[in-house]
């Protein structure tokens, strides 16, 4: 895994450092002290720009609440794609069920999943909020 092993272990113990609220959104790796990023570049050996792992990137910056936040969002827009891909049968949310599965895995492995710029994080609140949206109306005219 190209020395991400020992990363997502030095990594998971500055979580452990401040795990309600992390260092700040994206102040993780310009953090000094024991449990900064900074000091992780000098026990890791290299200078990684993010940990290759966009869970933890979250857990590191925002801490476990930053998680739960992400973790709802994903879920929130996948439930309520799967459930008006059942009630309408139409494939624009079907489209937006794979795309939660796709944002999730794509967490795993890469860093680059929550981000102030990132399209991936405006398609999503962009979701959430249509398909809220979406969902109340489907509701309205079943009733």
């Amino acid at each position: 895994l190209t020395g991400r092993l020992p990363l997502w272990e030095l990594g998971m113990k500055s979580v452990a450092h401040r795990p309600l609220l992390g260092a700040g959104f994206n102040a993780y790796w310009v953090t000094p002290g024991e449990f900064g990023g900074l000091r992780l570049h000098i026990l890791i050996g290299w200078g990684p720009s993010h940990i290759h792992n966009g869970w933890l990137e979250v857990a590191l910056n925002l801490g476990v609440i930053g998680v739960a936040l992400m973790a709802y969002l994903l879920w929130a827009v996948a439930l309520t794609a799967l459930r008006l891909t059942r009630a309408t049968q139409m494939p624009p949310y079907f489209f937006a069920l794979l795309f939660c599965v796709y944002l999730f895995t794509f967490g795993l492995a890469e860093s680059a999943f929550l981000g102030i710029d990132s399209i991936r994080h405006i398609i999503l609140v962009a979701l959430f909020v249509s398909m809220r949206r979406e969902w109340r109306s489907v509701q309205g005219a079943a009733r």
